[in-house]
């Protein structure tokens, strides 16, 4: 018979490693020493606040970028050696999604952008995927990029 001691530890030890691989995936963009990170995020825009100083690191401090108080763009792709590498982007004229564990829309200028709150519809790609996936399609559940045929699509 099994000991209700070892199999109340066992237990709680699967608990413990179950948690703790979920915590340890967590997107969690920082902005340290000049290099902007994104450990446990996938590729995509993320964001700079407060004049250059603070990584945007979820949906909920995108309130903090707005059309009076824009933020800057980042471009994080991870290269064929599996290196992220964090560029600004200036390039930018249009709407891309916000990277981070919620997908929401960035409306951006010159690298500047500001979050479109509420954001429900479909919307032109100016981001980097454009060419294979030029439709963002947002709703209740946050915003997605769309594959795309060719064709003419109207913003």
């Amino acid at each position: 018979m099994v000991n209700k001691k070892y199999l109340s530890f066992l237990i709680y030890f699967v608990i413990y490693i179950k948690l703790s691989r979920f915590i340890s995936k967590i997107c969690a963009p920082a902005y340290s020493n000049g290099a902007y990170t994104i450990p446990n995020c996938e590729d995509g825009y993320y964001l700079l606040q407060n004049a250059g100083t603070a990584a945007v690191a979820s949906a909920t401090d995108l309130e903090g970028c707005t059309s009076g108080s824009k933020c800057n763009l980042y471009k994080c792709v991870t290269d064929e050696n599996k290196t992220t590498n964090c560029s600004v982007d200036t390039s930018v004229i249009g709407h891309v999604i916000y990277g981070g564990e919620e997908k929401v829309l960035l409306l951006c200028t010159a690298g500047r952008c500001q979050n479109v709150a509420g954001a429900e519809g479909t919307y032109l790609n100016a981001g980097y995927d454009k060419g294979t996936k030029g439709v963002i399609l947002c709703g209740k559940e946050g915003c997605d990029t769309l594959t795309t045929t060719e064709g003419i699509y109207l913003d």
